[in-house]
């Protein structure tokens, strides 16, 4: 890709793709570990769980999916290397220090599911808890079925260029595919219209920059 200002920052690469990806049995175990636990409404920011029934019309503008979350230190034993190697190979080499409780996202194609453009980063360093003191870096999204289990549900990053704008598809097509990006960037996931899709998002943390 040819470099492109990003808000401050000039990015050659604006995302690492690893086709191979994980191992499949590491998908079908994310995907059992999850139905084990249950999936709930997906939320934007910091929305309370007892405020999502009362803001549930007004995020569904925005994100419609389900999702739950898996702290188990198996899965960033197996994803932490991908996130080393996209950093080093996409030429970024940012601070990297933490990474947060994984997020299973299923979309459902009855639903309609989606995610409209949204950034992962927030404005300031998390205030509390293991990531205190730090602030999003990199994301990761691993496909966890395969591409022919349902239609839509593309992977899209806007780099909101006005000079050249463009928008760019992350290649997803194998199970156990996997893409990592910079958690400043715009990106969205398309609505599913057809079956279903499973995926886990990770995101790497470091301190702020500088």
């Amino acid at each position: 890709m040819q470099e492109e200002s990003i808000g401050k920052m000039n990015l050659l690469n604006k995302f690492w793709y690893f086709e191979t990806g994980v191992p499949l049995h590491f998908c079908e175990e994310i995907i059992l570990s999850a139905q084990d636990k249950g999936v709930v409404d997906g939320v934007t920011d910091d929305i309370k769980r007892e405020d999502i029934v009362r803001l549930s019309k007004q995020k569904k503008n925005t994100r419609n999916s389900k999702v739950c979350f898996l702290n188990n230190k198996w899965i960033i034993d197996q994803l932490e290397p991908f996130f080393w190697d996209a950093n080093k190979q996409a030429g970024w080499d940012f601070s990297i220090s933490h990474y947060e409780t994984c997020q299973f996202t299923y979309y459902d194609g009855q639903e309609k599911h989606f995610y409209d453009w949204h950034l992962d980063a927030g404005q300031e360093p998390y205030k509390e808890g293991y990531c205190k003191g730090t602030i999003r870096k990199l994301s990761m999204v691993v496909l966890l079925n395969k591409p022919n289990d349902f239609e839509g549900g593309q992977l899209e990053f806007d780099y909101r260029n006005k000079i050249n704008p463009k928008i760019d598809r992350a290649p997803l097509t194998k199970q156990g595919s996997c893409v990592v990006f910079p958690s400043f960037l715009w990106h969205r996931v398309k609505p599913v219209t057809k079956g279903f899709r499973y995926s886990l998002v990770v995101w790497a943390t470091g301190e702020k920059y500088k």
